[in-house]
């Protein structure tokens, strides 16, 4: 099969150089003979993954690249071979969509196992808009499953940035396999928690390089020692934030003391790969090599089959779990609700300062934030726990009446749908 040629032909590969023109790898590689389709494939295959292209890369080091080379190949290698053998039929998008909430249907459905939804919304979001969906399906795979499938992960980021190769063997019928199989997997959500509890934490000095050193492993139980951890990686990824009306850089990109963070844990391949190339996913690839310590310290499967079995209730055509925070009709339909339930007074009584982000961040917590099979690694409860405190904290919710509304949000599901209803969406008919 010609896919194997690729890693039988490695050993004759010349070294990336700038200065070497197209025509020569293409003598150097096929020996001068005349180059058939399947043979250019596999020409425009190599040359793409070993030219300089830096896309998620942290940094401008193309020695960083380079120590990747084999590795990516040989993920690449396992991607295509995945795809050809298994019968991918891209599903029809939906005519009139709305971007958010295809991109949040997109996420939600793979995280609850519902592979038909997140294939559909996957093609529809690509009908719409092709570079954003490569760039997002990195964000996702690292934020909910992430060491659940970290060889998966790695795919991901591999070929999300190969355009000339996903045009070559099928945009569509990449992304709807590679879909199905995040939404097959299992999802861990603690690196992506931990985020949420350092998010804004990371920059006033509480970072410890030499606690990074030693990583998660030797932090104990201690969330202060988890913090200083947490932190100083953190500080390895470059991050801005948005400051009165405009975007102000708060770190850079340090790859190369990301490096030796990772060679003094003792990082395995798969997770070095994703902390170092899995770049633009809001610094989500930098928890991968910690929470990888945590799954080396224990790690549980709890399955959840009633949330993959359980039909969502449809609104407008979309399961209602689309209509999320981060989606402008969800966010509509909050408002509302605030204003034409108790919810709001309740609230605000409790000194909240962002209403509408702390009622979609415990609708997300009991319905969007729900995943059919999760991965527990060690202390992840406790994690969880800080960054669910943490988050609604800065929004003013007292820690100590977080599990009574969580409660109450999940106990009026049915009522918030109501109110979802009664959205008109961009598109929709009379």
């Amino acid at each position: 099969m010609a896919l194997h040629l690729i890693a039988n032909r490695r050993k004759v590969l010349p070294e990336p150089n700038a200065c070497v023109e197209r025509h020569a790898w293409e003598k150097k590689w096929i020996g001068c003979r005349r180059l058939s389709s399947s043979w250019k494939f596999l020409v425009d295959l190599l040359y793409s993954q070993m030219s300089t292209d830096t896309l998620g890369l942290s940094g401008n080091s193309s020695e960083l690249m380079h120590d990747f080379r084999s590795y990516e190949l040989d993920v690449i290698d396992a991607l295509l071979e995945s795809v050809c053998s298994s019968h991918v039929d891209a599903p029809v998008g939906r005519r009139l969509a709305d971007p958010s909430l295809l991109s949040s249907m997109w996420q939600k459905a793979i995280r609850r196992g519902h592979e038909g939804l997140a294939s559909e919304a996957a093609i529809a979001l690509w009908e719409i808009d092709r570079e954003y969906v490569w760039r997002r399906i990195r964000s996702i795979a690292v934020e909910d499953v992430s060491v659940g499938n970290l060889g998966l992960v790695a795919q991901v980021i591999a070929v999300s940035s190969k355009a000339a190769l996903l045009r070559r063997v099928g945009e569509s019928r990449v992304l709807v396999h590679l879909t199905r199989m995040l939404a097959r997997s299992p999802k861990c959500r603690t690196g992506c928690e931990l985020l949420v509890w350092r998010a804004n934490s990371a920059y006033d000095g509480s970072g410890n390089d030499e606690a990074s050193t030693r990583g998660l492993l030797e932090a104990g139980t201690d969330a202060s020692d988890w913090a200083r951890v947490v932190d100083a990686w953190l500080l390895t990824e470059s991050h801005s934030v948005r400051r009165s009306g405009h975007w102000k850089q708060v770190s850079k990109a340090c790859p190369e003391k990301r490096r030796k963070f990772l060679e003094a844990i003792g990082a395995s391949e798969a997770s070095s790969y994703v902390a170092m190339k899995g770049g633009r996913t809001d610094r989500l690839n930098v928890m991968v090599p910690i929470v990888d310590q945590l799954k080396a310290l224990s790690a549980m499967t709890s399955t959840d089959a009633g949330l993959q079995c359980m039909r969502p209730e449809s609104i407008n055509g979309y399961p209602a779990f689309a209509f999320c925070l981060y989606s402008k009709p969800g966010r509509e339909a909050l408002r509302m609700i605030l204003r034409s339930t108790g919810w709001g007074h309740r609230l605000a009584r409790m000194g909240v300062s962002n209403l509408v982000g702390a009622l979609g961040s415990l609708v997300f917590y009991v319905e969007g934030g729900l995943c059919d099979a999760s991965l527990r690694v060690a202390h992840a409860p406790k994690i969880q726990w800080i960054s669910r405190a943490s988050q609604l904290g800065e929004l003013g919710v007292p820690a100590e009446a977080i599990d009574e509304l969580l409660e109450d949000a999940r106990r009026d599901l049915p009522l918030i749908n109501r109110y979802r209803r009664l959205i008109r969406l961009s598109g929709q008919e009379d």
